[in-house]
């Protein structure tokens, strides 16, 4: 009965005891918005603003996720994983797949992904969520084949890899210059499943002006 992306912002808001702070939630999808932002000062909180269906920082790092082969829906820490080994050989490739806005935000080329035509997730018996291929035929034009996963990860795989996150990473950052832009508040609480992205999140006080920074121990 609550929006998604509410729930999430006040998951860190609420604990980061800051007097004031810009808060900020990305995910892959929630109530048909992929990415929300506002502020909260004195315990007075606003939900400025939206990115809605279908685009997704979060299903563009999914789809890629996907892509190399790691089908298992929460896989994506392996890709974290492997970015620090590799060389950011394809951004200018990935960079056709996801893009920065005129206006504050990101946007996908849809010509690359499914999810926006049909379902894409189903729940087994379990209750384990099994997601489809996220991206189109035109993403293998693109990249290349993409990795069986039983198949032996490769440096190209690994360069893939680097260069996703390295993708991902300047689209986060912009973001959140932007917002601090915008605000002029040095607090920053960060939450949804894309807070989980540490390797991100690590580089986030020197990649921004945000002197402390908030994330819920739980951000997904």
């Amino acid at each position: 009965y609550i929006d998604h992306h509410i729930s999430h912002l006040s998951s860190s808001f609420f604990f980061s005891q800051f007097e004031e702070s810009v808060n900020v939630s990305i995910d892959g999808f929630g109530d048909f918005a992929s990415c929300s932002w506002g502020t909260s000062v004195n315990g007075d909180f606003k939900l400025d603003e939206k990115i809605y269906f279908p685009h997704s920082l979060g299903i563009f790092y999914q789809a890629m996720t996907q892509y190399l082969g790691f089908k298992n829906y929460g896989d994506e820490y392996k890709v974290m994983g492997l970015s620090s080994y590799g060389e950011p050989k394809y951004v200018d490739k990935i960079e056709k797949i996801i893009g920065l806005t005129k206006k504050n935000g990101f946007k996908l080329n849809l010509d690359f992904f499914v999810h926006h035509k049909k379902n894409i997730f189903t729940i087994e018996r379990n209750g384990e969520t099994k997601f489809k291929n996220l991206y189109s035929k035109k993403l293998i034009e693109l990249l290349g084949k993409e990795r069986d996963k039983n198949e032996q990860v490769s440096q190209k795989h690994i360069d893939l890899a680097k260069s996703t996150q390295q993708v991902y990473e300047n689209i986060f950052f912009d973001l959140l210059n932007n917002l601090y832009k915008k605000y002029k508040i040095k607090n920053l609480t960060l939450s949804g499943g894309c807070a989980m992205n540490s390797v991100a999140n690590g580089k986030i006080l020197s990649k921004t002006p945000f002197k402390n920074l908030y994330i819920c121990p739980n951000p997904g």
